[in-house]
């Protein structure tokens, strides 16, 4: 039957998430402490660990952070693991394991969700915001090029 085939192509698309998951967690891991890295980041005037924290944005992980997607590699450092894995139980496990070594702030889950999804509208909005001046810029940009020539 279809439906039955269609299921069993998105369990699969499910678990090559999961493992892709961990390969961007892995490789920005990576980036994160090299001194190259770093000091691009900061001659272009950027915030080395915002632009890490960035490119994890879309992760929609309980409002998860990169902070705590390195401590799910440390704690589950094989790639089968995430793929196979409950990714929402493993990163429980995290958050406990970082809450009794009073790495976590009280306030609880809630209170990081809340600030990691403020984090993301503030970063939408400010790239909403940096468009319209983009395409403003370009048609104050025509229209002088209009009076010159």
């Amino acid at each position: 039957m279809r439906w039955q085939e269609s299921l069993k192509r998105h369990d699969v698309l499910v678990r090559q998430g999961r493992a892709i998951l961990f390969d961007r967690i892995s490789l920005l891991k990576s980036v994160k402490d090299d001194p190259g890295y770093i000091k691009a980041m900061t001659k272009e005037g950027k915030d080395p660990a915002f632009e890490i924290e960035r490119r994890v944005a879309d992760v929609t992980l309980d409002g998860c952070q990169f902070t705590e997607l390195v401590q799910m590699l440390k704690l589950y450092p094989s790639r089968e693991q995430w793929e196979t894995g409950d990714l929402r139980g493993m990163l429980q496990v995290v958050r406990g394991s970082m809450e009794s070594l009073g790495k976590r702030k009280k306030g609880g889950e809630a209170g990081d969700r809340n600030r990691r999804l403020s984090w993301k509208d503030k970063y939408l909005e400010l790239e909403r915001k940096y468009q319209e001046l983009e395409t403003k810029y370009k048609e104050l940009r025509s229209v002088l090029r209009g009076k010159t020539a």
